[in-house]
């Protein structure tokens, strides 16, 4: 018979590797419990994403819906006036000569000579009123500036 002095090394292998097991058992669940707290934290990717799809096709359909109006306001300027705005491009050049004379006289500087662009003939400047010299040619009875209104008239 043998006596016993100590554990039997057997048993101390296994149970260094029982520890061994345990330990690792324990240090995976505590990963595990990681990754589950930090997929918890991101949000949820796929709504995220969709709700930007969606605003990025609000977005373009308002554009292109409104395209319209968009090119016509930055590409058919025309002068500011009291009356009709269906003229042609005589009559608005016509008014940007009004404008520019009535300023000149509500300044006080001399106004400039500039002629009507359909007829070709000089302005009728008074002391206080420019008039076009051939309304009729713009489709209008009367086309004239005065120092009291800023913006010109097409009656």
């Amino acid at each position: 018979m043998q006596k016993k002095t100590g554990s039997d090394p057997t048993k101390q292998g296994d149970d260094f590797a029982s520890q061994i097991r345990g330990a690792e058992v324990s240090i995976s669940r505590v990963k595990e419990a990681q990754i589950k707290a930090e997929a918890a934290k991101k949000p949820h990717f796929k709504w995220r994403n969709i709700i930007y799809t969606a605003l990025i096709f609000a977005s373009f359909l308002t554009i292109y819906r409104n395209l319209p109006e968009f090119l016509a306001i930055s590409f058919t300027q025309k002068p500011l006036r009291a009356g009709s705005y269906v003229t042609d491009d005589k009559t608005d050049l016509c008014l940007s000569n009004l404008w520019a004379v009535a300023a000149a006289m509500r300044s006080g500087v001399k106004a400039p000579v500039r002629v009507c662009p359909a007829s070709g003939a000089p302005y009728v400047v008074t002391k206080n009123s420019v008039f076009c010299p051939n309304p009729g040619l713009h489709g209008a009875a009367k086309l004239y500036a005065d120092k009291k209104n800023v913006i010109p008239f097409l009656e």
